[in-house]
């Protein structure tokens, strides 16, 4: 009797007549749902199977937001800063990072003689050190992070790049194939599944490094912008540092004249590209006529 007490068959659950309890030495709860029902091609037992077929009810479902952002302030209209240019589509789309932050070129030469870092100095220094957090943190925590729910178009998410197998910061574009737009410098990019990661919050301190641009007041002279007059203004502008002054803002976007001051000479990115023929002006700019005096 004793041995009875004690075994492990005298439980709530247990039916020594049952197959189950031949088997495992327990009775299997029954009243769970069934994890086909609701797939494609539905249960594959029908009307034996003895988990509950339920349908899917849509009348309380909750839908949840999970798109995020990292919201950036533009710099005021009328301003004259620094840019670099980061990712060129055609002169009414490009991007650029800001090396000095949002002062005024007099306000960055006043602190440079002074010896004290530009606002954009330390902005790119705390950067570089996410950057490399972001790296050591996904590399080793890569299997562990990464979901096995789809990620939703508009979520901000971690992306391992397939050019240089680095992590950055992205957007979900689409979610069926995988698009995603790398928040920090203007980049799009197609890619696997596995290689995207929910952001954990410790890296969602920073906004987003790259701000979208259009040159002001230029069109092309074509419906669109032909590949010559692109790689005509990609060799005016890439991998340079300009000055670049902001004439007007809207949704999240800088319509700028641009100026290259690398020959010693204050040279308008938008006059070389009218005068080579690559470009017109939308409108021309009168300058007022000069009053002689009687």
């Amino acid at each position: 009797m004793a041995c009875d007490f004690e075994s492990h068959r005298n439980a709530y659950n247990v039916e020594p007549d049952n197959v189950d309890v031949a088997i495992t030495g327990y009775v299997e709860d029954r009243n769970k749902i069934c994890r086909f029902y609701r797939t494609k091609y539905g249960c594959y037992r029908g009307s034996r199977c003895p988990d509950q077929h339920i349908e899917q009810d849509t009348s309380d479902t909750v839908l949840m937001d999970v798109s995020c952002d990292i919201k950036k302030k533009l710099p005021a209209i009328g301003s004259w800063i620094l840019v670099k240019i980061t990712t060129i589509y055609h002169p009414t789309r490009f991007w650029v990072h800001l090396p000095a932050g949002f002062e005024n070129l007099t306000s960055q030469l006043i602190q440079s003689r002074s010896g004290k870092e530009t606002s954009g100095e330390e902005n790119l220094k705390e950067f570089n050190n996410m950057m490399n957090e972001m790296s050591k943190f996904y590399s080793k925590m890569f299997r562990r992070e990464r979901s096995l729910i789809p990620p939703t178009e508009g979520e901000l998410v971690v992306v391992k790049s397939q050019v240089d197998n680095r992590w950055y910061r992205g957007k979900v574009c689409e979610e069926k194939s995988n698009k995603v737009f790398f928040v920090d410098y203007g980049i799009t990019e197609w890619t696997d599944r596995s290689n995207i990661c929910p952001i954990i919050p410790q890296f969602l301190h920073l906004p987003s490094q790259c701000f979208e641009c259009g040159m002001f007041n230029i069109a092309p002279k074509t419906q669109h912008w032909t590949d010559d007059s692109r790689q005509h203004f990609k060799s005016l502008i890439e991998g340079k540092i300009l000055v670049c002054q902001i004439v007007s803002t809207g949704l999240d976007k800088m319509f700028v004249n641009l100026f290259d001051n690398a020959k010693g000479e204050s040279r308008s990115v938008a006059e070389q590209m009218v005068e080579s023929g690559h470009a017109e002006y939308e409108f021309k700019i009168q300058k007022p006529v000069e009053q002689k005096s009687l």
